[in-house]
């Protein structure tokens, strides 16, 4: 009997390695095109992310720690930050896409100019249905920002949320 369970337990492990490393390999092809400097960053917000799906904790934390590590990256590596969570987790809504405003702050534009073109892109066909619609809606949307941005005193919605 304590071989059986022994076997029992054994497959099991097996198998709950080949999750954690199946899961591993998901992540690193979700960021394999990114910049170097970025995939670590990405990577953890997503984890986290895709672990919010399953323990109903909240990811935003990651974020914004991921993008205390990365805001004095040039803007255009920024961009890939962003446009990469957005686009990956369909999932930036509200106090979410506050924390995500707030956090692109003067790189809206520049994200905002980075969907664009990557709706005239062949990559743009390759994404899903809802992956397009947050693209159309988020250009939109920063379009707003923008507007808000040029609007404030500071010419900062992190000065006009303040």
């Amino acid at each position: 009997m304590t071989i059986i369970i022994l076997k029992i337990f054994r497959a099991s492990l097996i198998a709950f390695l080949l999750l954690i490393i199946s899961y591993i390999v998901f992540l690193a092809f979700l960021v394999r095109d990114l910049p170097n400097s970025v995939k670590l960053p990405v990577g953890l917000v997503l984890n986290s992310y895709y672990l919010s799906r399953v323990t109903g904790d909240y990811w935003e934390d990651s974020l914004i720690k991921q993008y205390n590590n990365i805001k004095e990256l040039p803007s255009r590596i920024r961009i890939v930050f962003f446009q990469k969570i957005l686009i990956t987790t369909c999932d930036i809504d509200t106090s979410r896409a506050l924390i995500f405003v707030e956090l692109l702050g003067k790189d809206a534009s520049e994200l905002r100019r980075s969907l664009i073109k990557l709706k005239s892109t062949h990559d743009f066909s390759l994404l899903n249905n809802l992956q397009k619609k947050i693209v159309i809606d988020w250009i939109e949307d920063l379009n707003i920002v923008e507007s808000l941005n040029h609007q404030s005193s500071g010419g900062s919605f992190d000065k006009m949320v303040e």
